[in-house]
């Protein structure tokens, strides 16, 4: 028989970052491996963007339980023992809810170097598409996906054609 996936269980936390990473420092000083995954996104205030790193699902992490299933009670116990740790998230039965290393793997994958996720609202546009930002009135055409959440779009600006980064929040199609 072949070696068990590892497997990932969620635990409720405190809903500030400040708690967040107090958790994840925790956990790692005691050799558990968790995952707190953040996302980007673009705000507009007083006619203003900006960009704002919030959790993909506030007042939850990821935890990672060991493949070998004598240490899973001792982790799950160390879990429910950390400072700031208010549960783990279970199943209607009462077993602890678990999810595949597969589902974590994918969310990571979406993580940038900068590690946090961006959202995928590109992949609503089609290369040569016209666009607009939300705010101004400049239009372009989409040219594609570039890196951390932004993407790229081409104006004509004064008979020149320009080719600039934007975050791909910011825009709408035309």
């Amino acid at each position: 028989m072949g070696r068990p996936a590892r497997q990932w269980l969620v635990a409720k936390i405190g809903g500030s970052l400040d708690a967040a990473w107090h958790v994840l420092a925790t956990l790692e000083r005691i050799g558990i491996t968790s995952w707190f995954p953040q996302i980007i996104q673009m705000i507009t205030k007083n006619g203003r963007a900006r960009r704002k790193i919030s959790p993909l699902f506030p007042g939850y992490l990821f935890v990672k339980l060991p493949p070998a299933r004598s240490r899973i009670v001792g982790v799950v116990n160390a879990i429910r023992a950390t400072h700031g740790i208010f549960g783990i998230l279970c199943t209607e039965q009462g077993g602890i809810s678990l999810v595949a290393n597969s589902v974590v793997e994918e969310l990571q994958a979406r993580a940038g170097a900068d590690g946090y996720i961006t959202p995928m609202s590109a992949r609503l546009f089609v290369v040569g598409q016209p666009v607009r930002l939300l705010i101004g009135q400049f239009a372009g055409k989409y040219l594609g996906e570039a890196e951390n959440g932004l993407c790229r779009v081409g104006y004509t600006l004064f008979g020149r054609d320009i080719e600039k980064l934007v975050d791909e929040a910011a825009l709408v199609a035309a």
